[in-house]
């Protein structure tokens, strides 16, 4: 094991201006030694480096590529409390929704339908040790794919929901069921002044049945 300069990850001292600084722990085969960044006046591992790979910052025994204990922060990040989402590279960043960043604005049609399409799910996680052993609420990404592909990201190790722009459909579901509502509301009305005339109201009950049902798609996707 030593510190050294080179150009490649062999080399002894003296160190020489043109090389890199190498800090190496060298092993026999199968033996995965460790490399800690102590400091303090009492000695206190900073961070360690695994035969492995594996780097800790606050933990001596990281079980991750990078496995951090304590608060991370970024510049990218400030700004205020918000969700944060990757870009197409893997970056962790403030989730996007500035005006200046979009193009080709259109709003949302036939929102109810899609809407009422969409299977509300409470499920359980097959992989307790990763996702944990609770239960959880939601939706299934490839059923959503098949109404809403616009949300579902399909590469990666495995299917991924943009569960947060569900609600910009949920929105515009809902003032096109207000919309229905008024105007058999005003039909109703109408149909009232009239003691000649027998006043349905089965499509309404049903409208305001579908109305229900999307408050309730609208509760399950903020607590998700």
């Amino acid at each position: 094991s030593g510190i050294y300069q080179s150009t490649v990850n062999t080399g002894t001292f003296p160190f020489n201006e043109i090389s890199n600084l190498v800090i190496q722990s060298r092993a026999q085969t199968g033996d995965l030694r460790s490399i800690s960044l102590v400091t303090g006046a009492t000695p206190t591992v900073r961070m360690t480096v695994l035969g492995t790979g594996n780097v800790g910052i606050g933990t001596n025994s990281p079980n991750q590529a990078l496995d951090v204990i304590g608060t991370i922060q970024a510049s990218n990040l400030l700004g205020g409390a918000t969700t944060l989402s990757t870009d197409v590279n893997g970056n962790i960043i403030r989730t996007p929704s500035d005006k200046n960043l979009k193009q080709d604005i259109t709003t949302i049609t036939n929102a109810l339908a899609k809407v009422l399409q969409l299977r509300g799910v409470q499920y359980y996680w097959k992989d307790k040790n990763q996702f944990g052993s609770q239960a959880e609420v939601g939706f299934i990404a490839q059923e959503v794919y098949k109404v809403l592909p616009e949300v579902v990201r399909t590469d990666g190790e495995y299917w991924s929901l943009n569960t947060p722009n569900i609600l910009g459909v949920v929105v515009e579901a809902m003032k096109e069921l207000n919309q229905k509502i008024e105007v058999l509301e005003r039909e109703n009305q109408a149909l009232k002044t009239d003691k000649n005339k027998t006043v349905s109201l089965t499509e309404f009950n049903q409208l305001r049945s579908e109305l229900e049902y999307i408050k309730a798609i609208l509760n399950q996707n903020t607590r998700k």
